[in-house]
């Protein structure tokens, strides 16, 4: 599978102690629906968070699949859902992140 593999899930899990009941993911480009696959195989229910009312769902940690980061971060800014994902990480969310930096960048 592209950008994903078992053991990056696992280790996001391990951060809540495998008590992760749904995790979020980011929906807007790259191989999210890869990262969706393996959730459900691994017997974890995951949501897609495509714009701002998604990211009021629940859900215990949040992966931010691949893709081309200036875009990502363009239509994260767009939807308005940059600061709150930025918050949620800051605030100890635990993250899966395979865009390089994307949060780091200054020029976003």
């Amino acid at each position: 599978m592209v950008g994903i593999n078992e053991q990056e899930i696992e280790l996001l899990m391990a951060e809540r102690g495998n008590k992760m009941k749904q995790v979020g993911v980011l929906a807007l480009q790259g191989a999210f629906i890869e990262h969706e696959k393996m959730l459900e195989q691994l017997g974890v229910s995951c949501i897609e968070l495509r714009n701002k009312e998604d990211l009021e769902k629940p859900y215990d940690g949040i992966i931010l699949p691949g893709g081309e980061s200036t875009v990502q971060g363009k239509l994260l800014k767009e939807l308005d859902m940059f600061d709150t994902i930025k918050k949620q990480i800051e605030a100890g969310m635990p993250v899966l992140a395979t865009v390089q930096d994307l949060f780091s960048c200054k020029r976003y």
